[in-house]
């Protein structure tokens, strides 16, 4: 099946992670210590953002939401597999 959208599309169903939990589960996901840097913040930064889903919903309705210790998972094993092709 092919679709079109012209504008950018959140790949998200309305949940929020933080930049650390996101890091803790790649850490997980690759079996390493990743090494962080804590910066103070900058003028501009974004505190929080979810994203909204209604795009993706209206072009995928039977789409299912999977978790993102899951989702990171199959996208590291995608990456893997283009190396190794």
């Amino acid at each position: 099946e092919s679709l079109y959208q012209p504008q950018p599309v959140n790949l998200a169903f309305g949940t929020n992670t933080s930049l650390l939990k996101l890091i803790e589960i790649i850490s997980e996901q690759l079996h390493r210590t990743l090494v962080l840097k804590h910066e103070d913040p900058r003028a501009g930064d974004v505190l929080a953002s979810q994203a909204d889903p209604s795009v993706l919903r209206d072009l995928m309705q039977s789409i299912e939401p999977i978790s993102l210790d899951i989702g990171i998972s199959k996208t590291i094993e995608w990456f893997v597999n283009q190396q190794t092709t």
